[in-house]
């Protein structure tokens, strides 16, 4: 039966799961009106569904490795490194690192003639463009907020679990957003994570520095000693992680909707909009004026004479790779997974950072934070765990059907 064709009542009565299992207008090796209906075919077809199924699971799961080196690369530049580097010239060296390749990938995509042109190539990109603009600010804000948060004593470790509370952020934006009813253990978790991040902000280096700092005007109680922090440090990471959560749940929201093959065009758009952004802000702090002495004009300078510059090169050509690669994975796996089954993935991320960070930096918790992290995750799995279940429970119904 050919396609257009709408004359055959045989076809009619055919059963649906027989029309979608041998579709007739398939050419197989090259022999047009041909099916296969051997029992070894229909043997071999459930192993491919499964595994395009589950390849988004696989290509998420991967992320959080290669995501948790970024906040211990970041504070390494900023104390292991004798030259002083303003976070806003860190941010822009990255999202320039991670843009050029980016468009080094682009380049070879079209030099190996794998684009196909088509009438709605300019309005697909316009639109394309709009959203990456979008999604690129979200992004731009809060890594702008992490990076100014280590900058002023949060530890790598630390940061990464205070942005990770985006992973209970995005269920209740997706309810406000899409209407969805919030579940109580949504709440309940909220609550415990907010617990786990206060007693890990409480054994962090920057409470014992608080303490000593205000020792003389305060009296140096518990409560000041995890207010002090949030306020100064800990609260820009928090931050960020409600805009890592507004990325999420409106890339869930939009990339449904984009054209195919618009992964790596949407990365480009962010990574732009991130390049930007961050020289804006960098002339906003004042950064690029030459009569600072610690601003970009001081820094160049200083990493020629003591040549940093290539240890700045190479982890920033390290991190421009794995954002530029893992931007497109994540661009292409998380509409098809959807915002809040996609933070399971995600939550992992703060463990692979502070595995990293305890190699790189030898940073290590103390017992107050080690309660608080286990807090925390137990927060995410009342969060997220049961989504996961019901995810799979009905996958497993869809595929018996």
């Amino acid at each position: 039966m050919r396609r257009g064709m709408t004359t055959a009542p045989a076809h009619r009565k055919r059963p649906l799961s027989r029309l979608f299992a041998q579709p007739p207008d398939v050419p197989i090796n090259g022999s047009h009106g041909q099916t296969k209906t051997s029992k070894e075919e229909m043997q071999v077809r459930p192993l491919a569904d499964y595994g395009s199924r589950w390849l988004p699971y696989v290509v998420l799961g991967s992320l959080p490795i290669v995501w948790g080196t970024t906040a211990p690369m970041c504070k390494y530049l900023n104390v292991k490194l004798s030259t002083f580097l303003p976070s806003s010239f860190v941010n822009a060296s990255l999202q320039s690192a991670t843009l050029i390749c980016l468009l080094v990938n682009k380049l070879l995509v079209s030099f190996m003639g794998r684009e196909v042109g088509s009438g709605q190539v300019t309005r697909d990109q316009r639109r394309v463009a709009r959203v990456g603009v979008e999604l690129g600010m979200y992004m731009l804000i809060g890594f702008s907020l992490s990076l100014a948060g280590m900058s002023r004593g949060v530890s790598a470790g630390t940061s990464a679990f205070l942005g990770q509370l985006c992973t209970v952020i995005t269920p209740i934006l997706e309810g406000f957003v899409f209407g969805r009813f919030i579940p109580p253990r949504i709440w309940v978790a909220s609550v415990m994570s907010v617990g786990g991040v206060a007693m890990m902000a409480a054994d962090s280096p920057g409470a014992a520095a608080a303490a000593e700092l205000t020792r003389p005007h305060l009296t140096g109680s518990l409560r000041e000693r995890i207010m002090y922090p949030f306020v100064h440090g800990e609260a820009l990471c928090a931050l960020a992680a409600f805009c890592f959560a507004t990325h999420d749940v409106r890339l869930a929201q939009m990339g449904g909707s984009l054209p195919p093959k618009s992964s790596v065009p949407l990365a480009i758009a962010k990574q732009a909009t991130g390049v930007l952004g961050a020289v804006l802000l960098a002339l906003v702090a004042g950064d690029l004026r030459p009569s600072n002495a610690q601003g970009w004009g001081g820094v160049l300078p200083a990493l020629l004479a003591s040549r940093e510059w290539v240890v700045l090169a190479l982890l920033m050509g390290f991190q421009g790779v794995q954002m530029a690669v893992t931007m497109q994975m994540q661009n292409w796996a998380h509409p098809k997974v959807g915002a809040s089954m996609a933070s399971v993935f995600y939550a992992t991320s703060p463990l692979y950072a502070a595995a990293w960070a305890s190699i790189i930096l030898s940073e290590s918790f103390g017992r107050g934070g080690l309660v608080g992290a286990v807090t925390f995750l137990a927060a995410i799995g009342v969060a997220l765990v049961p989504d996961l279940i019901d995810g799979g429970a009905k996958w497993a119904t869809t595929r018996r059907e």
